[in-house]
């Protein structure tokens, strides 16, 4: 008996929403859900910005670098 059994919350999952039942091995991999070319995408697309960043603040060219993404965001905000 934990303690949210305690408060009337005994079927709240640990790693899961409200209502779930407990499952042996919740880790983090399984809440990730099924593995898909767009969240491949997405990661690897934030991941090569993120390599940019550092690539900028090793250049010295890091004004530059926002600058050019804060006009991007704003022509890609005034095309769609």
């Amino acid at each position: 008996m934990g303690i949210l059994d305690e408060i009337g919350f005994s079927n709240v999952s640990v790693c899961g929403r409200a209502g779930v039942e407990i499952k042996e091995g919740c880790g983090p991999l399984e809440r990730v859900g099924k593995m898909t070319i767009g969240k491949v995408r997405k990661f690897l697309y934030g991941f090569a910005k993120f390599l940019g960043d550092v690539n900028a603040v090793k250049q010295g060219t890091v004004g530059k670098r926002v600058r050019n993404r804060v006009i991007g965001k704003f022509t890609g905000r005034l095309f769609k």
